[in-house]
């Protein structure tokens, strides 16, 4: 019986050490390879979860590596932990990116989506009151569809059908 719990014991405490490591930012560099990372100090390549500490000193995820190679979401974010960029990976090459732009008092300006370095996707613009000022589609950087203009109240001013006028 003694035998069965400490084979138990040695399993559990077995599997819980093989989980994966976390590193902060500043322990990893990228190396000559565009989207490769080594550990700062030797040649070995991490794998795990990625994280930041912010200027409050809060942790926040921001990706994670397979080897030194990054895969999943990537976040760029600022002190504040407001995301800047993020960048999705698969195989360690960067597809589609989300990003957002922030006015100094906190409050987002702007953010889209591009894919292969063209627009793709939702665009929006905001005042620094936070209200929308823009709504407007990209297909691989043309605009599509209805683009809409709003005053700082939210107040739709001005609508563009992409399919008749040139958006860009």
């Amino acid at each position: 019986m003694k035998i069965h719990l400490i084979f138990l014991l040695l399993v559990w405490f077995c599997g819980c050490s093989n989980q994966n490591p976390e590193y902060d930012l500043n322990e990893i560099i990228k190396t000559e390879s565009k989207y490769e990372y080594k550990l700062k100090g030797n040649d070995q390549s991490p794998t795990g979860k990625i994280y930041k500490i912010l200027k409050s000193g809060e942790k926040k995820y921001i990706g994670e590596l397979s080897k030194g190679i990054p895969f999943g979401d990537w976040k760029n974010l600022d002190e504040a932990g407001n995301i800047l960029e993020q960048v999705h990976f698969s195989n360690g090459v960067p597809g589609r990116k989300y990003v957002a732009l922030y006015h100094e008092n906190g409050k987002k300006s702007l953010e889209g989506s591009y894919l292969r370095n063209k627009k793709n996707g939702l665009f929006a613009m905001y005042y620094e009151n936070g209200i929308r000022s823009f709504r407007g589609e990209y297909l691989n950087g043309s605009g599509v569809g209805i683009w809409l203009y709003f005053d700082e109240d939210g107040n739709e001013m001005k609508r563009i059908n992409c399919s008749l006028e040139d958006c860009k």
